[in-house]
């Protein structure tokens, strides 16, 4: 894919389910404007989806790469995984989406008006 390679784009997903969850618990336990008016609920959501992000990619790093011989010579060439999104590799995402939600801890900024 252009945007993705590998499992890049559980990036995307992991970042919006875990936004997701931690809106509707805010909404549930806070009422429905909490979200929008503190900002540790985005932070920790941000900080929890970069480490899960940052996990994923482990887990998909350790898989073995792919083996492919060449049918002349018998030379082996192993192709490494790649899992990026937009180009930079999973594991900076989770680094980008941690420090997103610690610069939103940090100036507290609400994601709402």
């Amino acid at each position: 894919m252009f945007i993705w390679r590998g499992w890049g784009a559980l990036v995307l997903f992991i970042v919006f389910l875990v936004g997701l969850i931690a809106n509707f618990a805010a909404n549930v336990f806070g009422g429905k404007e909490y979200w929008n008016t503190h900002a540790w609920p985005l932070a920790s959501a941000l900080i929890i989806a970069g480490g899960l992000i940052w996990m994923t990619d482990l887990y998909f790093f350790q898989r073995p790469g792919r083996v492919l011989v060449d049918e002349k010579t018998g030379e082996r060439i192993t192709l490494l995984n790649k899992n990026d999104f937009f180009f930079i590799p999973m594991k900076w995402w989770g680094l980008i989406s941690a420090g997103a939600g610690v610069v939103i801890l940090a100036t507290n900024t609400v994601p709402g008006p």
